[in-house]
């Protein structure tokens, strides 16, 4: 495997579980992507609030995928934690919880520990409305 960034580990991952004999070859520099980024997911992107592309699909996989590497190395590093976003107006508020509301249908692949419900994301988009 050549590159330890994300996409290099998921591979050599997924080979290991299947038995395949992985060399990992990488530059191991301070400075690479897989080494500053943050490794934030969310299901909700840019100025537009536009769903991520196919998340629906995409997050249960990554999420058994995150965990079962979890359990491997007897870590723990993927956390489900809830985003805070800060609305300049309450309009901004609306089209963000509007977009939302569109595109979030609960999937049956979803763990209760591990999925936003749009009731509590309805409930926290407006909490900081209510004293203003």
């Amino acid at each position: 495997m050549l590159g330890a960034g994300l996409a290099g580990m998921a591979i050599a991952w997924t080979a290991h579980w299947k038995r395949w004999s992985v060399a990992i070859i990488d530059r191991a520099g301070s400075n690479t992507s897989s080494r500053v980024a943050a490794g934030l997911v969310t299901p909700i992107t840019g100025s537009r609030a536009a769903a991520s592309w196919r998340w629906d699909e995409f997050y249960p996989v990554a999420n058994r995928f995150y965990r079962q590497v979890e359990t491997q190395l007897q870590q723990t590093f993927w956390m489900v934690e809830p985003a805070l976003k800060v609305f300049a107006s309450e309009s901004e508020c609306d089209f963000v919880q509007s977009k939302w509301l569109a595109s979030n249908k609960p999937s049956n692949n979803d763990s209760n520990n591990d999925s936003i419900s749009a009731q509590s994301m309805d409930a926290t988009l407006r909490s900081g409305f209510e004293d203003s």
